[in-house]
């Protein structure tokens, strides 16, 4: 027998694969941009708590049949993090 075609869930999965780690550098660079130390260290903890609460959910870190709502969101975040560098990143 044959496997079902997914090759939109693949898109999806590696698109979450990429905004993911991606989300997480910005969030980290931005808590340094704005909080410096401390930032890092709240938002890592805030971080694996995050990773807690999606792995409880989903049952797996990337799940084979993401929604297309988890990768939009994801997405829109990661925009708004980066978004968010580039304006504290900015010379005054």
């Amino acid at each position: 027998m044959s496997e079902p075609r997914t090759e939109g869930g693949n898109v999806k999965i590696t698109l979450l694969a990429v905004l993911a780690p991606l989300g997480t550098g910005l969030l980290l660079l931005d808590a340094y941009l704005f909080w410096g130390a401390v930032g890092v260290v709240l938002t890592t903890l805030a971080w694996v708590c995050f990773l807690a609460w999606w792995r409880a959910k989903h049952g797996e870190f990337f799940p084979r049949h993401a929604s297309t709502t988890t990768v939009v969101v994801m997405a829109v975040i990661t925009t708004l993090l980066f978004l968010m560098c580039l304006g504290a990143a900015q010379p005054s």
